[in-house]
């Protein structure tokens, strides 16, 4: 779950996963090339346009007129901002895998550079080329890897300069096929053969890179026999895969004459399972019609857009850069908790003296209605004393400040009282006495004020206070004459 939670924290919004992209692709084949306008947003690859411009047959393109084609696509799709992808055939390079100590892991970028004339037949001032690790123990790598003469590449980089274009990826052909098959679910492990009635290229492909390829003329010859010699030139490919008890997932692209023709013969010699590349779903959207142009610019486009495509640039010279882990996501949420608890914290504040000052205009604007209400609110409070006053002297009840003083006469020092309640129809008392409680009731009943005294609940003996808990209730007696109660009140 964690794994999950730190991709998302550390996502760049410059991640291939969900970046905008755009490339144009530039395959050069023989007989002319094929240029592909490809777009990537939110992992979404799609091919917006696809042309292919023709050549004298059996030969290049010029520099000067991959540079002129490339210039007129850009304007007709108004691709002035995208990035650009040269594709080179695959008989301008060299692929091979070597072996190279585990110790060099750190530093393989410069082993290989220093290698380099000893592992291809190029220095290392005079070849464009990149590396894949394909298997790596304690021991030893097992390194795929490709080169091409800087003299064949340079001249089309030069031109295209020239025209303010400025490429920043080469790929090689095969190397492109062999993303498109893996973007379709070929599977990290391949064999790709594109066939023609003039000859043929295969790639091994191991782990997405193309670790060894085939190429060579075909005698002429019909269909079958094409396919024949197709058959019998791969079988060093095929045979390392089945031994290893691996399927081998071959994919055919016949072109030329034999695109019409040769499947059906093909599907009666071949002796393993194979894949016809028109009939595969790529999973990439195309223009309308595709109108038979090769699918190495297709190729081109995912090798720079898919993300998990393990292709070559071999303008790198094997130097990636490894970038950092953003903390954008997090920064941004940190900053949004801190805002949030900010507001949080101050909001009611805010609101609340906002409400205060509401309050002090709207007591401003009513002072005076205000001052008016008191002076009648004060009058009618001394009406009401009045009032009191009046209906206490005309009531037949002993005054409650007599009953008090009268208890607190009569009641011993041993007792001491928690709760006295006076009411209309007599008085309720509950307290503690050091002695018994019972000796209160002849004590109380003796008073002119009080009769009928009696326990309302049960006494119990308090071991904390070490006292007995009463509780007694008591009517309130009514004086029979006012000289009886004068008479009281100077003795009080």
């Amino acid at each position: 779950m964690g794994k999950p939670a730190w991709r998302i924290l550390t996502l760049s919004l410059g991640d291939d996963e969900v970046s905008w992209k755009r490339i144009l692709a530039v395959s050069i084949e023989k007989g002319g090339l094929s240029v592909a306008d490809g777009q990537r947003f939110l992992s979404r690859i799609r091919i917006r346009g696809l042309k292919q411009y023709l050549v004298e047959e059996g030969k290049y393109a010029t520099p000067e007129n991959v540079a002129n084609s490339v210039a007129r696509a850009l304007g007709e799709w108004k691709a002035k901002r995208a990035e650009i992808c040269l594709g080179i055939p695959k008989a301008w390079s060299i692929f091979q895998v070597v072996e190279l100590p585990a110790a060099v892991r750190e530093n393989l970028p410069d082993v290989i550079s220093y290698e380099l004339d000893r592992l291809t037949p190029f220095g290392r001032d005079e070849a464009y080329y990149d590396f894949r690790i394909l298997e790596e123990n304690p021991e030893k790598l097992s390194i795929a890897m490709a080169a091409v003469k800087c003299d064949l590449i340079d001249p089309y980089l030069s031109a295209l300069r020239a025209k303010g274009i400025r490429v920043s990826t080469v790929h090689i052909n095969l190397s492109g096929m062999a993303a498109l098959l893996g973007y379709a679910g070929q599977g990290e492990d391949s064999v790709y053969i594109d066939v023609d009635e003039s000859g043929y290229e295969a790639a091994l492909v191991r782990k997405g890179t193309v670790s060894s390829v085939l190429s060579g003329p075909l005698e002429e010859g019909d269909e079958e026999s094409i396919l024949r010699q197709t058959l019998e030139e791969i079988k060093p490919f095929i045979e390392p895969l089945r031994k290893e008890g691996k399927p081998p997932g071959v994919v055919f692209n016949l072109r030329g004459r034999l695109g019409d023709r040769g499947y059906p013969i093909l599907a009666l010699l071949a002796p393993f399972p194979y894949k016809a590349l028109r009939d595969m779903d790529l999973k990439l959207e195309f223009p309308a019609q595709r109108g038979g142009i090769p699918y190495s610019a297709p190729g081109c486009v995912l090798a720079s857009l898919w993300p998990h495509a393990a292709v070559m640039n071999l303008l790198s010279k094997g130097r990636r850069r490894q970038a950092g882990k953003p903390l954008v996501v997090t920064a941004a949420l940190g900053l949004a908790a801190v805002c949030a608890w900010v507001i949080y914290m101050v909001s009611p504040i805010w609101v609340e003296g906002r409400q205060l000052e509401e309050l002090d205009r709207q007591i401003a604007l009513r002072k005076d209605e205000v001052w008016k209400v008191e002076a009648v609110r004060k009058e009618i409070d001394g009406v009401r004393r009045e009032i009191a006053a009046i209906n206490h002297f005309k009531s037949d009840k002993p005054p409650v400040i007599d009953i008090l003083k009268e208890l607190t006469t009569i009641l011993p020092k041993s007792v001491w009282l928690s709760r006295v309640r006076i009411t209309d129809p007599g008085v309720d008392i509950e307290g503690y006495v050091s002695g018994s409680a019972s000796e209160l009731l002849p004590t109380l009943e003796a008073s002119k004020y009080l009769r009928k005294v009696e326990f309302s609940s049960p006494t119990f003996r308090d071991a904390r206070m070490n006292a007995d808990r009463f509780v007694i209730k008591m009517e309130i007696e009514k004086p029979n004459d006012e000289p009886a109660r004068a008479e009281t009140e100077n003795k009080k």
